[in-house]
Order: C-alpha cells, then structure tokens, then sequence
C-alpha cells in the first residue's frame, strides 16, 4: 500500500474541491447541514491517511496523538476561539453524529464539559447558515469552524525545488503545508508612494480572527462560545506606521 500517494489522490481528488465547494457555500449564505456534516466527515477521514502514514514511521502512533499534532501545527494561532483544538472539536462532532450521542463518560470529557451536550440537534439551519447550539455555545459554525479548515485544505499540492510533488500527509507535519491561507496582505509597495493610503486604510480595518468580517458586519459579539467572550476580535494587522505616514504627508514628523 503506497500510503503517501494514496494520501494524496484523497487530498486532490476529495478533500480539496470539497473544500473550495463548502467555502463558497458559506461565503454565499448557501449551507445546509448535510454539506457541514458531510465535510467534517471528509476532513476527518483524511486524518485516517496522516495517521496511517504516521504509523510507518511510530507504530505506537495513536489517532487522538495526530488530531492533537495537527492541531497544534496548523490551527494553535494566538487568540484561537477552540481552547481544546479545532480539529478535534470536528472529529468530536463527527462521532456525536455517527453514534447518535457523544459519550462523555467513555471519551471525550473535555470537549463535553467545555462544549455541553453534543448530538445532531445542536446543528440549525437558518437563512442559509448552519448554527451549533448547545448549553454553552450557540454560534454560525459554517463560519466560525469550518471556514479555517477550508482556507488551509483549499491549498494546491506544490513542489520542491527539485520539481517533485509534495506529500500532504509529511509536510503537515513538517509545518509547511497550508501557506496559502487566504489573509489579506498589506498593499503598500514602498516603490509607489500612492499606495500608502491604501495600506493605512488596510491596517485600520482588520478582519475578525473568527468569522472574517470587518468590524461593521461582524456578529460575534451575539455569540455563545462556552466561557469565552463573544467579541470582534480583529487580526493584528502590523505595518511601517513611520514610513507609511511619510509618504501620506510631508508634514509627517516621527517622535
């Protein structure tokens, strides 16, 4: 069984237009709750194909070990909504649908103390997105979850400098996969002066790190998200504040 080009024939041929497919989906407001559980299940299968490939190299490897790393390797940013990981909140929603209920006692106690009650009521369905409601959390979970996921799994397998095509399973590991995550960059090119202003209304209008909405539209803020403050929380947008204001206006003196 070659694992690595079986990892990513899934990969190309599922994983990633599924991805690109549920992106638009809620970006268009277009998301029912067959296509949320129905990714998760595709997202979480391909953690199958990495931890088979894990295997031959650590035959003690557990999966709950590479949800965990991977967890760790792509989604542990600073000011991360999911404390317990995101990935692993998917995987717990995807057993809570296959068997009818999370079992907390057997598995899982973290995710139902810090998440409540998960089954396949917590998934609405309304105007277009589909909400997780528990106890402790309502909020749009097209947007706030599975969005993250699609912007990394929309990426396309690249090459090495050697023209060979990378395998996902090892560079999600090797930390060098997902690059092509879909963040605003800032504008200003210090060759072309006119684009200053551009940059400086750039820096002054971050997107939330959670749902990707400017500050106007963003909806946190009427959120549940277990102990957590439902806020806008902007990205750090960082820029050459100095050297911008300088191009902007002669006046401009730095302190």
């Amino acid at each position: 069984m070659d694992i690595v080009n079986l990892a990513n024939t899934y990969y190309l041929k599922i994983l990633l237009p599924a991805s690109r497919a549920i992106a638009q989906k809620i970006e268009n407001d277009d998301l029912l709750i067959v296509d949320a559980v129905s990714y998760g299940f595709i997202v979480s299968h391909f953690i199958d194909y990495v931890w088979e490939f894990q295997k031959g190299k650590n035959a003690e490897k557990k999966r709950h070990e590479v949800v965990e790393d991977i967890d760790k390797i792509l989604f542990d940013f600073e000011g991360k909504r999911f404390k317990l990981g995101l990935l692993r909140f998917i995987c717990s929603v995807n057993n809570s649908v296959k068997h009818v209920e999370l079992d907390s006692k057997k598995h899982n106690v973290e995710i139902c103390e810090y998440h409540g009650i998960i089954n396949l009521s917590a998934f609405q369905e309304k105007d277009g997105k589909v909400w997780f409601v528990t106890d402790a959390n309502e909020f749009d979970y097209g947007r706030i979850v599975l969005r993250r996921v699609t912007e990394i799994f929309s990426v396309e397998i690249i090459s090495d400098s050697d023209g060979d095509e990378i395998d996902v399973a090892s560079s999600l590991y090797d930390g060098d996969f997902g690059m092509g995550l879909s963040y605003e960059e800032d504008p200003y090119d210090s060759s072309d002066p006119s684009t200053a202003i551009d940059s400086m209304i750039w820096h002054c209008n971050p997107s939330c790190i959670d749902c990707g909405f400017g500050d106007s539209d963003c909806e946190c803020s009427t959120y549940k998200f277990s102990d957590d403050v439902a806020e806008f929380r902007p990205e750090v947008r960082i820029i050459d504040f100095d050297g911008i204001m300088g191009q902007i206006s002669g006046a401009y003196k730095r302190d």
